[in-house]
């Protein structure tokens, strides 16, 4: 994201079908953890996009892009698994390099080209997924070999349709090794009902998906991964695949009829927003009253308040002469920063003039700003990164006991505390 998107930029924003829906713009950008300990960038825009899953580009460069998908959204709901991602073997070999097995299937099978994926992995086994009852499925021990291949074959191309070293043990002269699968991945249903998957590969990045079984004893067994990689128009059928970050339970590999749903991946981070505290108590069935999200709570009241309780206070500036009567600050007027290292990728401070008044007393003009992005100024700490052109002020002996405010020349940390005159990296 970093020399691409910043705060208060401009940015063209397009739905899941690679829609333009127009400009919106960006007021805050800010990466935490989560507990796998992933990087993930979080991004606050000034307005709500109304999409729960959109991408973002740079204005007049649509080939720069980065998803979203709004937190804790079911954005694609639950649906059946339209194909078991499986396929008869036609023949098996013992690799000319390397370890596992050697198989050829259809070269237009979902399986084939599914596996183009760096991300996928495969398996064998002695029958069809979809040819086992559910007690069969239960107790899954016929997996002959369950792992290790990952990477895209050099086989496999649209004429030969080969796959190359599956597992670690060469299976070619075991007895009915017919069938390979795909342990880490899963069919998406091309609809749910006037819900449509997204046509665009990559566009369910970083999304948790949920697989669901019912158990013969009516239980259900829920799986919950993370896709790492989502493939469209895989194979004869079209098929859109969701590659996971890890293999399925060995005895829960999805087959046709299993419900499958996508889902925005939860920010679990505490909240200081008492509309979000609410909401949250309102709906947890632990400490909370337990009601149902969808039926029995209007969540865009609860987001608007949301997005009241976090607006930013307003700030008064105070400007030398009067600056109201040669027309230079007039209400609505926009002021931004004028950092020179980042342009108009990144700006540390936006604020429109709310209102302007002249204080005879002190030849001074008071401006209000409202609809605050970022900082004006920004306080020094010998840890921080501060970026070229950013205004930081400091107090200490280095300052002569005074605050002053530096203007940064070179993006980077300062060690020590600035002082006039003297460079500091």
């Amino acid at each position: 994201i970093a020399g691409n998107f910043g705060k208060a930029q401009n940015v063209t924003y397009y739905d899941a079908d690679d829609v333009s829906q127009g400009q919106i713009r960006i007021s805050q950008i800010y990466t935490d953890r989560n507990e796998n300990d992933e990087v993930q960038v979080k991004v606050r825009f000034e307005e709500d996009p109304g999409l729960s899953q959109f991408s973002i580009s740079k204005v007049g460069d649509a080939a720069t892009r980065m998803y979203f998908i709004a937190d804790g959204h079911e954005y694609y709901p639950s649906g059946s698994v339209p194909e078991t991602l499986e396929e008869e073997v036609t023949t098996t070999s013992t690799p000319s390099s390397g370890s596992g097995t050697d198989v050829t299937v259809p070269a237009t099978s979902t399986v084939s080209e599914a596996n183009a994926s760096e991300e996928v992995e495969m398996a064998l086994t002695t029958e069809l997924l979809d040819s086992l009852s559910a007690a069969d499925l239960a107790e899954l021990s016929r997996v002959t070999v369950f792992n290790a291949f990952q990477g895209t074959p050099t086989g496999n191309t649209a004429t030969a349709g080969t796959i190359q070293n599956i597992g670690i043990v060469d299976q070619s002269s075991a007895p009915n090794v017919d069938v390979v699968f795909l342990v880490n991945a899963v069919a998406i249903p091309d609809t749910v009902g006037s819900e449509t998957a997204s046509a665009v590969a990559d566009f369910y990045n970083g999304a948790e998906i949920e697989v669901t079984r019912i158990d013969p004893d009516g239980s259900a067994h829920v799986q919950r991964r993370t896709i790492v990689d989502y493939l469209v128009n895989v194979g004869a059928n079209n098929r859109k695949v969701a590659v996971v970050n890890q293999p399925w339970d060995a005895d829960y590999i999805p087959v046709v009829g299993d419900k499958v749903r996508i889902l925005a991946p939860k920010d679990r981070r505490v909240t200081t927003n008492p509309a979000m505290q609410l909401l949250d108590y309102l709906t947890n069935y632990r400490y909370g009253r337990g009601l149902e999200l969808s039926e029995d709570i209007n969540l865009s009241t609860f987001k608007q308040a949301a997005r009241q309780c976090d607006t930013r206070s307003d700030i008064a500036i105070h400007f030398t002469g009067n600056q109201i009567t040669n027309s230079a600050i007039q209400v609505g007027d926009i002021f931004e920063d004028a950092q020179t290292g980042n342009g108009s990728v990144n700006k540390s401070f936006r604020g429109t003039v709310k209102t302007a008044t002249y204080i005879s007393a002190t030849d001074t003009t008071e401006v209000i700003f409202t609809d605050i992005i970022g900082k004006i100024v920004h306080k020094w700490n010998n840890w921080k990164t501060f970026n070229e052109g950013e205004l930081i002020y400091a107090k200490g002996n280095n300052t002569g006991g005074l605050t002053r405010v530096f203007r940064v020349d070179t993006t980077g940390v300062f060690s020590t505390m600035p002082q006039p005159g003297v460079t500091t990296g």
